[in-house]
């Protein structure tokens, strides 16, 4: 009875582990300026940081205006008809561009996000359909123009150090959630990008 009991549970516990090993994702690689997916080789320490999608490429880049003041500087390119929700927008919509340091001693926020150009509340973009035709509900509060965004950053930290930030939004017409993993590293007095995946 033993046996067969032990027999049982090697046979539950492989079915187990078999069906959690055939969970794969299909998510698009993201790609550096290189047009190589991003692993941990390629990503070397760089002065910017550029991520490349089908319907975005996104550029990264601190610029450091005084001893304890900077700005992470983001620029936004648009492919493919598509668009998000600014972060700029009032109207509570869930899935707005929005960038993350979490909890770090050693630099934060300062302030709100200035945006170029600058966010117009009103101004109404129609998303297309398949043939291209008008959808009936248009969209205020959304972005389908080229950007630039640049965030104030206070330097908190008096000697070097490293933060892991995000950027989140949701890319439509695809409606799907797009989560870009930040590592900035700070030393010497200078900015750098690393490898978002240490």
């Amino acid at each position: 009875m033993k046996q067969f009991i032990t027999f049982v549970l090697l046979v539950i516990s492989s079915s187990c582990t078999n069906s959690q090993e055939q969970k794969v994702t299909t998510q698009e690689p993201l790609m550096v300026k290189n047009s190589q997916p991003i692993t941990v080789k390629n990503i070397q320490l760089k002065n910017s940081y550029t991520v490349k999608h089908k319907d975005y490429t996104l550029n990264f880049k601190v610029e450091k205006v005084a001893a304890k003041n900077a700005f992470l500087v983001m620029e936004i390119k648009l492919y493919n008809n598509s668009y998000y929700v600014s972060p700029h927008d009032t109207r509570g919509m869930k899935g707005k561009l929005m960038m993350d340091f979490g909890s770090y001693k050693d630099i934060e926020f300062s302030g709100k996000i200035i945006a170029n150009p600058p966010f117009a509340p009103n101004k109404v973009i129609a998303p297309r359909t398949e043939n291209n035709a008008p959808k009936y509900n248009e969209m205020k509060g959304a972005i389908k123009e080229d950007v630039t965004y640049k965030q104030p950053l206070i330097i908190k930290a008096n000697g070097d150090f490293e933060v892991f930030g995000r950027v989140k939004f949701v890319i439509e017409p695809r409606c799907t959630l797009e989560e870009i993993p930040l590592k900035i590293i700070y030393k010497a007095g200078k900015f750098t990008f690393g490898d978002p995946k240490c």
